[in-house]
């Protein structure tokens, strides 16, 4: 079963939930009172002001759930029986930083230090808790409840809207406002809100193009996909440049590297009297270390990168700007070079689609073969140095 498309509001109300399991487990640990005897003085007092603070907490998140499925701030007003204008100076800036937390999950670090994860807690993988919160919700339910079936949680979060392409461009509108208006959270730089708004900009594009029925929206829906997945390519290929590699075991072979890990081995072919073509070839590794290439699918694994009279240092470059290119393009798709199986990125964001990512997760298979459709192999020191 596929994973569900987080929707701002459904990552909202996950959250929400999340905090009442959470608030609910602390409350029901301190129920008992065979301990009693043990507890200093003021002890219960403070377990209570934990409880209320948990309580607090899931109150702000209730608030931000509200305002994610578009409650005004009257209606919020009335039901917490304070005015409009109370509730809105009280919450805004609490529903905000959890908004903005949700929409800007992940944060970089600065001057060396590590990222961190701004988004409420659960949501750092949403489909791990979604499964989790199914398995509380089901754990603790009395006889006299209803019977809310084996996914009580999850079953209502994820299923596609009618309004889903318009929350989509709503996002993108706001990501290019942010960016315009230099608003953006700390922690996170323009350039990877410029990746960020391309992402939705894919995503937007997918959900158009799926739900227009005219022919010249749809060819719009479409032109905005494939632009958006052009500068997703682009971007990639920037952040990717910098760390491709090579590491050479002689003149006629060289390993070519991502991050220090091999991915692609490049060897010399002058022998005369082999059926191959003479010149520089560009193989892929082992299945778990190697760059999924659609290009290399069909001839088992190794293509022709420069010619046999070319300088070692040009059919270098030449297979290190190829690496770059295909690995940029499955970032972009949403998989790494290194990933196994089928894989979403980022996981924490609303599912990225393409028409060319499901054909290329299909070719990818857990055990690509070393030996290519001629019957030659790579050579050996390559194969050995991910061995």
């Amino acid at each position: 079963m596929d994973s569900p498309i987080w929707r701002i509001s459904d990552l909202a109300r996950l959250a929400y939930s999340t905090a009442c399991s959470q608030l609910s487990d602390a409350a029901r640990a301190r129920v008992a009172t065979h301990a009693d005897h043990h507890l200093p003085a003021g002890e219960l007092l403070e377990e209570a002001l934990q409880l209320r603070i948990q309580a607090d907490e899931v109150l702000r998140l209730a608030v931000a759930c509200e305002r994610a499925r578009h409650t005004s701030w009257d209606e919020i007003g009335e039901r917490l029986d304070m005015r409009r204008q109370s509730a809105h100076e009280r919450y805004k800036d609490a529903v905000d930083d959890v908004l903005d937390g949700i929409v800007f999950p992940q944060r970089d670090g600065t001057d060396g230090t590590p990222g961190w994860w701004a988004c409420p807690a659960g949501l750092d993988d949403p489909d791990r808790t979604a499964r989790d919160l199914d398995a509380w919700e089901a754990r603790h339910r009395e006889r006299t409840d209803p019977d809310r079936g084996e996914r009580a949680v999850s079953t209502r979060l994820g299923e596609p809207g009618r309004h889903d392409a318009i929350q989509a461009i709503a996002i993108v509108t706001t990501l290019a406002a942010r960016i315009v208006e230099r608003t953006l959270p700390n922690g996170v730089s323009e350039r990877t809100a410029e990746r960020m708004l391309l992402e939705a900009k894919l995503r937007a594009g997918d959900l158009m193009a799926a739900s227009e029925h005219g022919a010249r929206s749809r060819a719009d829906a479409l032109t905005m996909r494939t632009e958006a997945f052009d500068g997703l390519v682009e971007w990639w290929t920037v952040d990717t440049r910098e760390r491709v590699g090579h590491t050479a075991h002689s003149d006629h072979e060289i390993v070519i590297t991502y991050d220090g890990r091999p991915v692609q081995v490049l060897a010399l072919n002058d022998d005369v009297v082999d059926a191959e073509p003479r010149g520089w070839w560009l193989w892929n590794l082992a299945a778990g270390a190697t760059v999924q290439d659609p290009a290399l699918s069909g001839n088992g694994g190794h293509e022709q990168i420069a010619a046999v009279d070319a300088a070692t240092a040009a059919a270098i470059a030449a297979a290190r700007d190829h690496v770059c290119q295909v690995i940029a393009s499955d970032r972009a798709k949403c998989y790494g070079p290194f990933d196994a199986g089928r894989h979403r990125w980022p996981r924490h964001r609303e599912r990225l689609t393409h028409a060319g990512a499901c054909a290329g997760q299909q070719r990818r298979c857990a055990g690509q073969q070393r030996r290519g459709a001629s019957g030659l192999a790579p050579p050996r020191s390559a194969c050995a140095a991910v061995s």
